[in-house]
């Protein structure tokens, strides 16, 4: 009897004399994704060769399952090793790798042109998934996964491996592309990929000090675990080192180089990096859309849809740069889309987004920006016959549509859609439950989601609590909230900060005197209190709120960052103003810069002109992030203060920003 290793291999012997190809794998644990791969690869490849690093599931009896071969590799952290031990076992004259969550799409092309035209080696596409369900973007990049064997000297380098080859080799851009679906957050979440990542990549770091890929890759991780300027350090110094890093790797640099910065609010950084790389690669959309981006961000909508404008003209990024897929198509439809939004040209607005959509449709924040655009630019009697009119999306997304309304504020709008539908759903009553309570009417709500209650379970059940200890709150019950609480406990992390809420708020009236407490110890769960603490200043519940705030972000920066941020976008200008008044933390130039601009939404530009001269003559050369728009903010306060000899320019510049929301 013959095992299934030595059954593969007579099939292949039996091929002798045509092209063949075997699939490379290298896999551990991947039962769940493994199906799908080697069902992509069928009928393409002639061999199949897995090695096992270490498998506890049933990674290997499905792979025995599709015939494959499958070698025993001990895992010694470096995947090149295990890569080229594959390689070792393939006997076909081509090798294509693959990993375990790729799927190949390549039903497009004929196997006997591909390997008979002339080439050594394919470099493909590799269009990486990345976000979660229902908004997912693209990010491809190229990389050679189909070669002759003989034309190789096999991988290096312990992670991210790059396959070594002899020069002159002949390679050509594959004409099929490879899905790779392990940069989801939830697969990234699932296994940790990040932490291990940089265990290894600092392991061939210490071996290899002065190696670009291995730095840039290790900044590209820190940046995954937000670490944003430790990889901005990283990658300015790669910057300067210009072609010795490498012409294959230099225009992706620049491009992570320029979205780490605008994350960080460095503009005039980011823009002067745009400027190097469109210098140098100017058909490279992607740096294009970057410097919109930026533009948009820094209140300058008119140049940002010029260049989104030109982003279309030119088209996607040729296939040998790595690019966010859409920048030359959805994307930049949705970005003008939202600027033609913000301007009120609501009909414009729907235009773009309807055609974004068309363009891609596993990304739906078209949509819900599409949704908002129509509720404000329709009457909310109207709205649900607009939306319909506009897009048909499936019955399943209207929650979701419904839930983006309220968050906007828009919830007479995504009242006339729930009340559109014959049969309301279990999501569509809570949707119409927090309709009742966005409208002020705590007690309607409150009703529906008792309801609700009685027929719910698990994270529907928590969802439903937690909402109802708000309710309590608001209205004062210290003992219904107390009694809903109980229904969290299957959630620590929500348990526990709302108990802590709870405990903080007990007793609490709006007459007593609000004083800062001990914080909440709380250090990640800004986010989780923040929602019960937009409602009570939203229901006006000042001293519950203010309680509240001062005790999760009266000793930390960030969250008093976080927690004025949040004031200004509710317009909240005076609130903001006595909160970072009481915070007390003038060294710090975000919270100076914050100050400012609650200032101005006090229509105080007198001092908020002053605030913002001092800092400016406290830090002259001042943060890049803030520095155009610290500028632009002045000179509106100065305006506004007292005539100016181009006035009629900073008039002109004043109507741009209140028509384009920059000016809040």
């Amino acid at each position: 009897m013959k095992n299934s290793n030595e059954k593969a291999r007579s099939s292949v012997k039996a091929k002798k004399g045509r092209q063949t190809i075997s699939l490379c794998m290298i896999v551990r644990n991947e039962e769940q994704m493994l199906p799908r791969c080697l069902s992509s690869a069928a009928g393409l490849v002639d061999e199949i060769i897995i090695v096992d690093t270490g498998s506890t599931d049933r990674t290997i009896e499905v792979a025995n399952s599709y015939g494959a071969q499958v070698h025993i590799f001990s895992w010694n952290g470096d995947f090149s090793a295990a890569r080229n031990h594959a390689l070792l076992k393939a006997s076909c004259p081509w090798v294509l790798v693959l990993d375990a969550d790729d799927e190949l799409i390549w039903q497009d092309c004929k196997k006997i042109e591909l390997l008979a035209a002339g080439l050594d080696m394919y470099a493909c596409s590799i269009i990486n998934v990345l976000g979660t369900p229902l908004f997912y973007h693209r990010l491809s990049h190229p990389q050679p996964r189909l070669f002759k064997k003989s034309v190789i000297s096999g991988y290096s380098g312990m992670i991210h491996e790059q396959l070594i080859y002899q020069e002159g080799v002949k390679i050509g851009l594959a004409p099929f592309k490879i899905i790779h679906h392990g940069y989801t957050k939830q697969v990234i979440d699932s296994r940790e990929k990040s932490k291990r990542n940089i265990e290894i990549l600092t392991k061939q770091l210490k071996a290899e000090p002065e190696n670009p890929f291995v730095r840039y890759n290790l900044a590209v991780e820190k940046a995954q675990q937000g670490r944003l300027a430790d990889a901005c350090l990283e990658l300015e110094s790669l910057v300067h080192q210009g072609s010795a890093v490498g012409e294959g790797l230099f225009p992706e640099l620049i491009r992570k180089h320029i979205f780490n910065l605008t994350t960080l609010e460095e503009y005039d950084k980011a823009l002067t990096m745009v400027n190097l790389g469109r210098s140098r690669y100017p058909d490279y959309t992607d740096l294009v859309f970057a410097e919109a981006k930026i533009r948009y961000l820094t209140g300058d909508c008119f140049g940002a849809l010029r260049l989104f404008k030109q982003c279309l003209e030119m088209g996607e990024s040729p296939g040998h740069y790595c690019t966010n897929l859409g920048v030359g198509g959805c994307l930049s439809l949705h970005m003008i889309g939202d600027i033609y939004a913000a301007a009120g040209d609501y009909v414009a607005a729907v235009k773009h987004y309807v055609l974004a959509l068309k363009s891609y449709q596993e990304d739906l924040t078209p949509l819900l920006n599409m949704a908002t655009a129509l509720a404000q630019g329709t009457g909310a009697a109207d709205f649900s016959t607009e939306f319909k009119r506009y897009c048909q999306v499936p019955r399943e997304y209207h929650g979701l549509i419904a839930q983006a309304l309220l968050e906007r504020g828009e919830h007479q709008a995504a009242r006339s859609l729930l009340d559109s539908f014959s049969n309301l759903g279990f999501e569509d009553e809570y949707y119409l439950a927090l309709v009742d309570f966005a409208k002020g009417d705590v007690q309607s709500c409150k009703i529906r989601l008792e309801a609700l209650a009685k027929r719910a379970n698990g994270e529907n059940l928590r969802s439903i609590a937690a909402q109802l200890c708000i309710c309590c709150w608001i209205a004062e019950d210290w003992e219904g909230a107390k009694q809903y609480l109980t229904n969290l406990e299957p959630d620590i992390q929500l348990f526990t900060v709302y108990s802590r809420v709870h405990s903080l708020l007990t007793g609490v009236t709006p007459k007593q005197a609000v004083t800062p407490t001990e914080p909440l110890a709380l250090k990640d769960d800004f986010i989780t209190v923040s929602y019960p603490m937009r409602q009570f200043f939203l229901y006006g519940k000042f001293a519950l709120a203010i309680q509240v705030l001062h005790s999760v972000a009266w000793d930390n920066t960030d969250r008093i960052v976080q927690a004025a941020q949040m004031l200004l976008k509710l317009g909240l200008y005076q609130w903001a103003v006595e909160f970072l008044t009481r915070c007390d933390r003038w060294d710090n130039i975000e919270i100076n810069f914050l100050y400012g601009k609650a200032l101005l939404g006090c229509n105080r530009p007198g001092p908020a002109a002053k605030t913002f001269e001092t800092l400016i003559a406290k830090q002259p050369g001042f943060l890049p992030a803030y520095s155009g728009i610290i500028w632009s903010k002045l000179a509106l306060g100065c305006e506004l203060l007292r005539p100016n000899p181009v006035g009629e320019f900073y008039e002109q510049k004043r109507e741009h920003w209140l028509r384009t929301g920059y000016l809040i």
